[in-house]
């Protein structure tokens, strides 16, 4: 089981109120997230239980912004 599912999974005697699809990020908003916060796609890769990086990128949703950004720390550090 993807570690990203066991993450999210609520443990016993800790249901959550609301529908069972709150309680579980989706494979692109998880990935996003990690990626978001400076996680390598390898890692994300792995996290999601995917055998090829060209499955994860499928899942990352790169904004402008987050573009803009990875540029901005590339022009910082020279």
């Amino acid at each position: 089981m993807p570690l990203w599912i066991r993450v999210s999974r609520p443990r016993k005697g800790l249901e959550s109120p609301g529908p069972p699809a709150s309680r579980t990020p989706s494979p692109p908003t998880f990935a996003t997230d990690l990626t978001r916060a400076g996680t390598d796609l390898v890692t994300v890769a792995e996290l999601l239980g995917h055998a090829s990086l060209d499955s994860t990128r499928i899942y990352t949703l790169p904004t402008k912004d987050d573009l803009d950004d990875a540029i901005a720390r590339l022009t910082v550090d020279r």
